[in-house]
């Protein structure tokens, strides 16, 4: 074969290839998107074969790239845990119509999504899920009134649905010759419960007082206690006293005076103390007429005695008057008896003499 003749079919041979690859990477950017499918994270796939009995049931597509021809079909379903949410209209046990929002947390079982797609399709959610929850939910919350269903029914109801859900929604399926459970759920839960105004708010206002009426019993068990306290205190200091055969001594009263004024003294607060204006110069709670009988007879701040007929506590005789009675049962000559004060400006005179008569309205001090 001639040199010229050679160059020529080789120049023809390498234009055909040349243009044979244009033509099939043509063919390929074109129809790659068409045949290359990818399955994500946490999903499967689902193929059916034009050509070849239609759906695969005996296998899935796990995540990743495939290869399928174009005239082929892959479905993507996800296996991950979702939620299914929907409101019902429902009517409680005394008639009440109320909206209740459920949410159901269920995910599809990998053992049957070929099953699935063939038997149910893509809209499963709509032809199991929502007639199966809306039916259990009905049913159970009709058993109960609004009240039970604020307080204690919620939880219940919610595992009652979730129970009847994974027991009851089966599916014939004639390829394994039995009923199966095509989606798992997970939880129902109850969203919200929307009912009239009026029924709410007596709801509300009834719980209310009933925490009321617990607050008073518990009032009424802290006065109870408070009683019994005061009991056992009151027969302390009955016993206390009956073991006293003089009863309480002066000097235990001079004792509980230095303890007031100690806390007087720690107090934080502010205060006013009063001394007393003899030599002793005690505190007006220690300086009192108790303490002043252990002072000696020619001490400065004692108070010369009481008459014989007086009583003890000159206290007591000078805001009380003296009985007639132990007046005329007294033989021995007295002083006459002190008159009763009229108020107590008399009172302290008597007790204190020292202190100055009130003067007349415009008299100069």
């Amino acid at each position: 074969m001639p040199a010229s003749r050679l160059r020529g079919l080789t120049r023809r041979m390498v234009y055909h290839v040349l243009m044979a690859g244009i033509l099939v990477g043509m063919v390929l950017s074109v129809s790659l998107p068409f045949t290359l499918k990818t399955v994500g994270s946490g999903q499967t796939g689902v193929l059916w074969r034009r050509f070849d009995r239609g759906t695969v049931l005996d296998r899935t597509l796990p995540e990743g790239m495939h290869f399928v021809f174009p005239w082929d079909r892959l479905y993507i379903y996800s296996l991950r845990l979702d939620e299914y949410r929907q409101t019902f209209d429902t009517i409680s046990s005394d008639g009440l119509n109320m909206a209740v929002e459920i949410a159901v947390r269920y995910r599809i079982d990998p053992r049957y999504v070929a099953l699935l797609h063939k038997h149910v399709g893509p809209g499963y959610l709509k032809i199991l899920m929502e007639p199966a929850v809306g039916s259990q939910a009905r049913e159970l919350i009709s058993l109960y009134t609004p009240e039970e269903l604020y307080k204690s029914a919620r939880g219940f109801i919610q595992n009652q649905i979730t129970e009847r859900l994974n027991r009851d929604n089966l599916v014939e399926i004639q390829e394994i010759g039995a009923a199966v459970n095509l989606l798992l759920i997970e939880d129902v839960l109850l969203r919200s419960i929307v009912m009239p105004e009026s029924v709410k708010v007596a709801i509300e206002r009834k719980a209310e007082q009933n925490q009321v009426m617990l607050e008073y019993e518990y009032r009424l068990q802290r006065e109870e206690r408070e009683r019994e306290r005061r009991r056992i205190e009151a027969d302390g200091l009955r016993a206390y006293q009956d073991a006293m055969p003089n009863g309480i001594l002066a000097s235990y009263l001079v004792l509980r005076g230095i303890e007031a004024t100690q806390e007087l003294a720690r107090s934080a607060n502010s205060k006013i103390v009063f001394f007393g204006s003899d030599q002793s110069s005690l505190p007006f709670v220690l300086n009192s007429l108790l303490g002043q009988q252990y002072l000696p007879a020619d001490h400065p701040g004692r108070r010369s005695a009481a008459p014989a007929a007086a009583p003890a506590d000159p206290l007591a005789a000078t805001l009380s008057s003296v009985p007639p009675a132990a007046a005329e049962a007294s033989a021995a000559p007295v002083a006459p008896p002190v008159p009763p004060p009229t108020n107590h400006l008399d009172a302290l005179r008597q007790l204190f003499p020292n202190i100055a008569p009130p003067r007349p309205n415009g008299a100069a001090p």
